[in-house]
């Protein structure tokens, strides 16, 4: 077998036993009959239990488990996009030179107050409301 490590130009030529999937089967089922089954710090399950995840609708909105926060940007970014009449991220990134995260965070929290529309693959996403519109939802939101 030729393995290609990343510190060497060229491939080296190693050589290890064949293990079949018959013998593979049978360690794994031995070493599942030796074991008493899984142990669990409670500390660490509780902590998993109840550590924000990644990815998740309000995880990236939310400060320790509060109320929504709005990014600093929310209301300019929801004017711009009113006035030009297009939303996406990429636009966002470029016309407030912020980083991708960032912008899809706000494009989210515009979605969720209702002033864009969802995502629709890599189209951009539809403008839900007129800039009086918005404002009625900032006067009303504070």
């Amino acid at each position: 077998m030729l393995f290609a490590p990343q510190n060497l130009p060229k491939p080296i030529r190693v050589q290890g036993a064949f293990v079949s999937d018959e013998e593979r089967d049978s360690v794994v089922s031995f070493l599942k009959e030796q074991s008493n089954g899984p142990s669990y710090n409670e500390e660490v399950t509780k902590h998993i239990d109840t550590a924000p995840v990644p990815g998740a609708k309000n995880d990236s909105n939310t400060a320790h488990g509060g109320a929504p926060e709005q990014d600093e940007l929310f209301v300019e970014a929801a004017r711009f996009i009113i006035e030009k009449d297009k939303a996406s991220i990429g636009l966002l990134q470029r016309m407030f030179r912020i980083g991708f995260n960032r912008a899809a965070r706000i494009m989210d929290q515009l979605s969720d107050a209702g002033v864009v529309g969802p995502e629709e693959g890599t189209k951009p996403r539809q403008i839900l409301m007129s800039i009086e519109q918005f404002e009625n939802y900032l006067e009303e939101n504070g």
